[in-house]
């Protein structure tokens, strides 16, 4: 495609722009299988993409103009991660331009973000945010004698964020949103905004064929919800943020504050409550936690509701009050699973193989998913590789996972396998180490990762 010209900061206006959303949705479609229709009456993906230049000036002019309409959408009740939700799914052509006007915005919003905040950034992560607490963990121990060292920790989540973030016209959402589009031209901003209150506010396809205004909650699937997640609680996190002594880190919506002093740590839960309530929401008691780390998990004298504790659980991770990463057993326990499916799915696949054959595929599979550069590894190989810092951990998985290859490969139960299968043999067919990949890998500090976006 060749060059265009355009003044809109956040791309709206540019053909090319849109060709590659084009391109990324056909992608991610062309590996699930599904280059079809997104609604009965769209055009299939498969033949956008092939007309996807014509498509993408088209709609470069079509949005430039201020003339753009979204279609309705279509609800979907789905089950993720063992919870029923609805999912909401926007045609091909309307998620390209809904796609483009979130990564414009997005980095627009970036001067509004906090430190704290490091889910949906580019350059943050899990592994950032555990890093920001290790470092405030860290730093308090330094700064303390062994008798002063404790930390209170407030953990809270938002009891349906998505779901319950307003979206009508006096909603604090347009305000936070105000600040993001006031960085674009005048003429651009009531483009923008009409997009996004199409986008915010849809018109929903219900399973009877009604059609429905959303006035309350972020269309799940939409492009915009990540940055919607973000920007809504962005006051917040700056308030909380602010706390002279204190950390506040929050991903998604699960946040995480500490503090030396019981009174300021308590102070500010009920911040973070009051703050909630403000912006219409409320915190899940289901997941509240308060709690008094110190290095052998003694209670606390002056607030004796919070539990005493040696390390803090926080996005699927462990950390110790010496700082030390791990996953936390249920993490563990999903990981071995899911290599056991992909095991599975091996063997159905290459069925009568012989022992050497069974044995050079399974190893292959199992380091793959390891691997967290490629595109389908365990979700928990970024962690394992450049976040859990548990050299013991790692060395019982290798174990483990070795193991568990021996007997399927055996046919045995337990330490015997290794007499027909050794570990030696599983080695040299292939099979990584978790211990070896942390040792040899070149980030240190999970803050620096900022490539993967």
């Amino acid at each position: 495609m060749g060059s265009h010209r355009t003044d809109l900061p956040c791309d709206l206006g540019d053909p090319e722009a849109y060709a590659r959303e084009i391109e990324r949705l056909a992608g991610r479609a062309r590996r699930r299988g599904a280059l079809g229709r997104m609604r009965q009456w769209d055009e299939p993906l498969g033949d956008l993409l092939a007309r996807r230049d014509a498509v993408a000036r088209e709609l470069a002019r079509t949005v430039r103009r201020g003339r753009y309409r979204l279609g309705p959408v279509r609800a979907e009740r789905v089950v993720f991660a063992d919870k029923p939700r609805v999912l909401h799914r926007f045609g091909w052509i309307d998620h390209a331009v809904l796609a483009v006007l979130a990564r414009g915005l997005s980095r627009l919003a970036e001067p509004e973000l906090s430190t704290g905040l490091h889910s949906y950034r580019r350059g943050h992560s899990v592994g950032t945010a555990i890093a920001q607490l290790t470092d405030f963990i860290a730093a308090h121990r330094r700064s303390r004698n062994k008798r002063d060292r404790g930390l209170y920790v407030v953990r809270r989540d938002v009891r349906a964020y998505g779901e319950s973030i307003p979206t009508e016209p006096a909603s604090h959402l347009w305000n936070a949103f105000a600040s993001v589009l006031a960085r674009l031209p005048a003429g651009q901003r009531a483009i923008a905004l009409d997009l996004l209150q199409q986008a915010l506010r849809p018109t929903i396809e219900a399973t009877d064929g009604t059609l429905v205004t959303m006035t309350c909650g972020t269309p799940t699937g939409s492009p915009l919800q990540p940055l919607v997640n973000n920007l809504y609680l962005a006051r917040l996190d700056h308030t909380l943020g602010a706390q002279p002594d204190g950390l506040f880190v929050r991903f998604g919506d699960d946040m995480l504050l500490a503090h030396p002093d019981a009174d300021v740590a308590q102070h500010m839960g009920q911040l973070l409550r009051t703050q909630l309530q403000v912006l219409g929401l409320s915190p899940s008691e289901a997941k509240r936690g308060d709690l008094y780390v110190t290095h052998c998990g003694r209670p606390s004298a002056a607030w004796p509701a919070a539990r005493g504790g040696s390390c803090i659980e926080y996005l699927g991770l462990r950390v110790d009050f010496g700082g030390t990463v791990a996953l936390k057993p249920r993490r563990v326990r999903t990981l071995l699973a899911d290599l056991r499916h992909r095991w599975d799915n091996t063997e159905a696949a290459a069925s009568g193989l012989a022992l050497p054959q069974r044995r050079a595929l399974l190893c292959g599979v199992t380091s793959r998913a390891l691997d967290p550069r490629v595109r389908l590894a365990s979700a928990m190989a970024p962690a394992l590789v450049a976040v859990v810092s548990d050299r013991a951990q790692l060395k019982q998985l290798d174990y483990t996972i070795a193991l568990a290859l021996a007997e399927r490969l055996s046919g045995r139960r337990g330490v015997r396998a290794f007499r027909d299968v050794s570990h030696r043999s599983l080695r040299d067919a292939g099979l990584a180490s978790l211990v070896v990949a942390r040792n040899g890998h070149p980030v240190r500090n999970p803050r620096e990762r900022t490539a993967e976006g």
